[in-house]
């Protein structure tokens, strides 16, 4: 038999988009998601598309910018 315990919390469930950590960015702040010149396009596209989720369901007023460079895709958070 398996002893029965009370009080221990479940854990969190992360959230969505919790990869990039988007809900932590304030309006003028930015990251860097590193990726090798190989995998550029195929990160890129999928941080861009995982902006645009959280943007359309939790700050559809908020503004952002991405570029991609030698070392990754930067994100900032413009609004």
């Amino acid at each position: 038999m398996f002893e029965i315990e009370r009080d221990i919390p479940p854990p969190v469930e992360p959230q969505k988009n919790a990869r990039y950590g988007f809900e932590r960015l304030a309006a003028g702040e930015s990251f860097l998601v590193p990726s090798s010149m190989a995998a550029l396009t195929t990160t890129a596209d999928r941080v861009r598309w995982a902006v645009k989720k959280y943007r359309r369901a939790h700050a559809p007023e908020s503004e952002w910018r991405t570029a991609v460079n030698s070392k990754g895709i930067r994100i900032w958070r413009v609004a």
